[in-house]
């Protein structure tokens, strides 16, 4: 069996279509418009020229025969495709999302069930707090140091790992944030202040 292959893509300044009228392609357009693409919004009448320039186009248009008809014009020009609530017609799906500052959880049924995602989203996010967007926030300046540091990409990641087990997130958790500084800087100290004979590789520097 094959399996959808999960990622996040950046749309930055891509150019992205919504077919369709109403609540469900006005949710899309906005959406795309908070991820930095450049919407083309067609109400009315879609045509396959339509499709011409896009990187990613989404049909509200609820017509599974016109759907299936811009799925195929955008197989052909290499566009990714999806048509709501209409997985036959779809090159990818749309997971249930949860935003807590940089964290985004996403869950998916790969189309079969939309609202299975829904129900699993909110179980998930029930447990995680806002802690763990804090967390990332600080992640920003402490990631710029860590990779400052020369250390191959193994002993960075240990450094990760242990910010990450370190009491900093359920300091966040009880509304500590002073504490919490202390937490990373005392890894961090021990860590960053290693002997100079650990081995280090500025090459892996594009590494985490």
């Amino acid at each position: 069996m094959q399996h959808p292959f999960p990622v996040f893509l950046n749309l930055s300044g891509q150019a992205c279509v919504v077919f369709g009228s109403g609540p469900m392609a006005d949710e899309k357009v906005a959406e795309l418009h908070a991820a930095g693409a450049v919407v083309r919004h067609v109400t009315e009448s879609p045509r396959s020229i339509d499709l011409d320039g896009a990187f990613l186009a989404i049909s509200a248009l609820m017509n599974s025969d016109l759907n299936g008809m811009l799925y195929a014009e955008a197989g052909r020009r290499g566009v990714l495709f999806n048509a709501l609530d209409d997985p036959q017609n779809c090159r990818f799906y749309f997971p249930a999302i949860h935003r807590q500052g940089a964290l985004v959880l996403a869950v998916s049924t790969s189309g079969q069930c939309p609202a299975l995602a829904v129900r699993l989203k909110e179980r998930i996010v029930a447990w995680i707090g806002p802690e763990y967007a804090e967390f990332l926030h600080l992640a920003v300046a402490i990631r710029a140091r860590i990779r400052s540091s020369g250390f191959i990409f193994g002993q960075r990641r240990r450094i990760w790992y242990r910010l990450v087990d370190s009491p900093a997130l359920d300091l966040l958790r009880e509304h500590h944030p002073d504490e919490a500084q202390q937490a990373i800087e005392r890894i961090l100290d021990e860590e960053l202040t290693s002997p100079a004979d650990l081995a280090k590789s500025p090459a892996n520097e594009n590494r985490p």
